[in-house]
């Protein structure tokens, strides 16, 4: 599994212990990321002799690991996506680490070599990402494909203020999706305001641990991938449930990307217009309404007459 994303840092100097890259079927390792280890620490690695897809290479350097997974070939490119996320997560499984270790690895396929070789940077991380092992990318990796250890969703430790305790107060409720993004949307209004990074952090996790997702793994989970994404202000007038995601989601990010788009959204009101439509369009029926109702009915009369 991915656990962070590590852009524009350097992997040698990392503090995790264990390195892992990508090499070649063929063992020709003396360019790219390959080369640079085999110059550094590695020299038998620039030529390894040809290896089977699947096969890991270890070499421990100055107590840390540099590990070589041959998952394509310079020849026949990188096979299909299925074949590349497969391989991937079955080069990971097999690295042998501690419990809980965390591992470091460069961002296989995202270069622009990889990519011209049919490199799919989606598909090789989603094998990541179905590893059993703890992971950090040296390179971009799409923020829901990063799992944190619960420390998100973790209830006892949101710091309390009025936005977090409204916002767990509606997840208690158990309520329709609909009405549940209403009352979600409705506390958002003015949390473009909060004081820090610290208060940010205790509302993101306060939204997540109530079932709040973002905005790819709502799609995904309702077989919505292959469906063309309906533009935000489209959706917000015809008051559509993945629009409301998507305005939530803005909170789930980072923090800068964050607050950008916090303020951005606190400017143009958009949530208060999804709920002004929602209501509109799908007005509640209380409790009372459906009783009274009940009461008007007519009530027919007996057939047999005596």
């Amino acid at each position: 599994m991915i656990r962070e994303s590590k852009v524009g840092q350097d992997i040698f100097s990392g503090e995790e212990k264990v390195v892992v890259f990508a090499i070649n079927k063929e063992g020709y390792n003396d360019s790219g990321f390959a080369g640079k280890v085999a110059q550094k620490y590695w020299p038998e690695l620039a030529n390894t002799g040809e290896q089977e897809i699947g096969t890991i290479l270890e070499k421990e350097v100055d107590g840390k690991r540099y590990i070589g997974i041959v998952c394509h070939s310079l020849r026949e490119g990188w096979g299909t996506r299925e074949e590349q996320t497969k391989i991937i997560k079955e080069c990971f499984d097999k690295i042998q680490v501690n419990d809980g270790e965390k591992i470091a690895s460069l961002a296989i396929g995202n270069g622009l070599i990889g990519q011209m070789s049919g490199a799919e940077y989606g598909a090789i991380l989603e094998g990541i990402r179905q590893s059993n092992k703890d992971v950090s990318v040296y390179g971009p990796v799409p923020e829901h494909m990063i799992e944190r250890n619960n420390e998100e969703t973790a209830i006892d430790e949101i710091e309390s203020n009025r936005y977090t305790d409204a916002i767990l107060d509606i997840g208690k409720k158990n309520l329709p999706e609909r009405e549940f993004y209403e009352e979600i949307l409705g506390v958002i209004d003015g949390i473009s305001r909060f004081k820090d990074e610290n208060e940010w952090v205790s509302i993101k996790k306060a939204l997540l641990s109530v079932g709040c997702k973002r905005y790819d793994d709502w799609n995904r989970e309702n077989n919505n991938d292959s469906r063309e994404d309906t533009p935000l202000m489209e959706g917000i007038e015809k008051a559509d449930i993945g629009s409301a995601v998507s305005i939530v989601s803005q909170f789930l990010g980072d923090y800068e990307n964050a607050r950008f788009s916090i303020s951005y959204l606190d400017d143009r009101k958009w949530h208060k217009d999804w709920i002004k439509r929602s209501r509109e369009l799908y007005p509640r029926i209380s409790k009372e309404e459906v009783q009274e109702d009940k009461l008007q009915e007519p009530i027919e009369e007996d057939s047999k007459q005596f």
